[in-house]
C-alpha cells in the first residue's frame, strides 16, 4: 500500500484531521507554518480557507500590527511591525481562494497620529498582498469608539491640508490601489451617514483602477475618458507619486522632521511641518483617558 502524502495524518478520518488542523491555528502566537510541511496538508488546509479572511486595521498604537482572523478555521494570528518574515510567510498564503475582508476602523480627529497609523498599516498590508491574485477584497470604513469617518456631515480630515481636501478615507484607501489581478473589488462605509455625505468619486475610479490592473499597465482604463473624472485621472497617472507625496506629508523624517517643530500652550500643542512644497499647520488636542500626544492601547473590536 503506498504511503499517504499526509504522513502519519493520512492514518486519521479527514473530520479529525480538520479538528486537528483548527486547534492548531486557534492556538495561542499560531503560524502558518503548517501550510509549508507538505503539498497534501496544504492544499487540504487552503481548501477550508476558501473563506473569508479578516483583516482587523486599528488606528490605534498597539499590537500586534494587524490582526487576522478566519472564521471558518477558528484561526486568529498576529502580524507585526518590521517583520519580514511574517509577511513573507502571509504573502504566499492562497489569496486566489480567498475572500478578503479588510476592515479599517476610523481615527480620532484629536489625535492626528491615528491616521498617520492607519497610513502606514495599510502600506505595509499592501506590501504583503500586492503581489497576489485574489479572488475578492472588501474594504469596510468602520466606526470606532464614537469615531465615524465623517463628522458633523463633512468627511473626516484629521490633519487639514491648506491647497486641496485629503479626507482620511482617501487616505487610508490610496495604498491598495497598488493592487493587481483582484477579480472583485469593493468598499463599504458602516454608516449611512458616510454614504451620503462622501463624494466617492476618487474611490470609485480606484476600483476601476484596481479591477483592469491599470498599475501594472497604462491610465486608460474605461472612467479615464469620462469627462466626470477628468481631475482625479491626473491623480493616477502616477499614483506613485501621490502615495510619495502623502508618505512625505504624514510620515517626516531625517531631516524633514527637524523642520516638525511644536508650540506647547496649556493642553493643547500647535504644530507646523514644512513640506517641500507647503507649511502644513496642525493644532493637538488631549484625548480624554490617554497621555498627551500617545495612542490608547486596546485590541481592536470584532464583528
Amino acid at each position: 500500500m503506498a504511503a499517504s502524502p499526509l504522513g502519519q495524518l493520512g492514518k486519521l478520518p479527514y473530520e479529525i484531521r480538520l479538528d486537528i488542523y483548527e486547534k492548531l491555528l486557534a492556538m495561542k502566537d499560531s503560524s502558518i507554518a503548517i501550510l509549508h510541511t507538505s503539498r497534501a496538508i496544504y492544499e487540504e488546509i487552503s481548501d477550508r480557507l476558501n473563506d473569508t479572511l479578516s483583516f482587523h486595521l486599528s488606528p490605534l498604537f498597539d499590537t500586534p500590527w494587524i490582526e487576522v482572523y478566519c472564521k471558518r478555521l477558528r484561526g486568529r494570528w498576529s502580524i507585526p511591525n518590521h517583520s519580514p518574515a511574517c509577511q513573507q510567510r502571509f504573502a504566499r498564503a492562497p489569496y486566489h481562494k480567498m475572500h478578503l475582508v479588510i476592515h479599517l476602523y476610523a481615527p480620532d480627529p484629536r489625535d492626528p497620529g491615528q491616521i498617520v497609523l492607519l497610513w502606514q498599516k495599510a502600506q505595509y498590508l499592501v506590501d504583503m498582498l500586492e503581489s497576489a491574485t485574489i479572488a475578492s477584497v472588501v474594504i469596510c470604513l468602520r466606526e470606532h469608539k464614537g469615531c465615524d469617518w465623517q463628522e458633523g456631515g463633512h468627511p473626516l480630515e484629521s490633519i487639514p491640508y491648506p491647497t486641496h481636501s485629503h479626507p482620511d478615507h482617501h487616505i487610508v484607501f490610496l495604498p491598495f490601489c497598488r493592487l493587481s489581478n483582484v477579480l472583485t473589488f469593493r468598499v463599504v462605509p458602516d454608516t449611512r451617514r458616510m454614504d451620503r455625505v462622501t463624494d466617492w468619486s476618487l474611490i470609485n475610479y480606484g476600483r476601476d483602477f484596481i479591477l483592469n490592473n491599470v498599475y501594472q499597465n497604462y491610465n486608460d482604463g474605461l472612467l479615464s475618458q469620462d469627462r466626470q473624472y477628468r481631475d482625479i485621472v491626473r491623480t493616477f497617472d502616477d499614483v506613485d507619486a501621490r502615495i510619495r507625496d502623502t508618505d512625505c506629508r504624514l510620515l517626516p523624517e531625517d531631516a524633514q522632521r527637524r523642520a516638525f517643530q511644536n508650540k506647547v500652550s496649556d493642553n493643547r500643542i500647535d504644530a507646523s511641518f514644512q513640506t517641500s512644497n507647503e507649511q502644513i499647520s496642525v493644532t493637538f488636542l488631549p484625548v480624554p483617558g490617554q497621555t498627551r500626544m500617545k495612542h490608547n492601547v486596546s485590541a481592536p473590536p470584532y464583528v
